[in-house]
């Protein structure tokens, strides 16, 4: 963009760099436009961009008819770990999420298998739901409700963002 903006250099308009950093090589490839695009085409047919609800598409908005999910402030929930209290934590998040920072002594499981595995939930202690932003794990409770589950459920507010600077006595360092 910079070459674009001071008029140096070559530009890669019409052309795609490609890198192979496995290798150390790269390759200018050209790229043709496409006659039958929808937008840049001869016949372009949009030409607008339409407004998209994101929570809608994705099943994470809450409907009125929907019962409240109940949250749990992540002070809380740290509160109740110090104190030892009987509860299952299940993160359901994605295998390259919880690579980078896991929640200790969770239970992991996808939300694509929560109908099937809710039996290894005990209905008789709290079931506290994880996942990176605090949304999936309301989709999460909301499909064990679906599913007949009748444990008491709670979804961490603001999911692993919201506990990341809490310091656990027991772990000795950052969550």
């Amino acid at each position: 963009m910079l070459k674009l903006l001071v008029g140096g250099g070559e530009s890669l308009v019409g052309k795609l760099l490609f890198l192979d950093s496995w290798n150390l090589r790269s390759a200018i490839l050209p790229v043709h436009k496409n006659a039958a695009c929808p937008i840049c085409g001869r016949t372009p047919s949009i030409f607008e961009v339409q407004d998209f609800d994101y929570e809608d598409f994705c099943g994470l908005r809450q409907e009125d008819s929907e019962i409240p999910v109940e949250g749990i402030e992540a002070d809380d929930l740290a509160a109740r770990i110090e104190r030892g209290e009987p509860m299952t934590i299940v993160d359901v998040r994605e295998p390259h999420e919880r690579a980078i920072h896991r929640f200790p002594n969770a239970v992991v499981i996808p939300i694509g298998q929560l109908a099937r595995r809710q039996k290894e939930l005990d209905p008789e202690v709290d079931t506290i739901f994880i996942c990176k932003e605090g949304k999936r794990s309301i989709l999460a409770i909301n499909t064990l409700r679906e599913a007949g589950y009748k444990g008491p459920m709670y979804n961490l507010k603001g999911g692993m963002d919201a506990v990341k600077d809490i310091i656990f006595s027991h772990e000795g360092a950052w969550l």
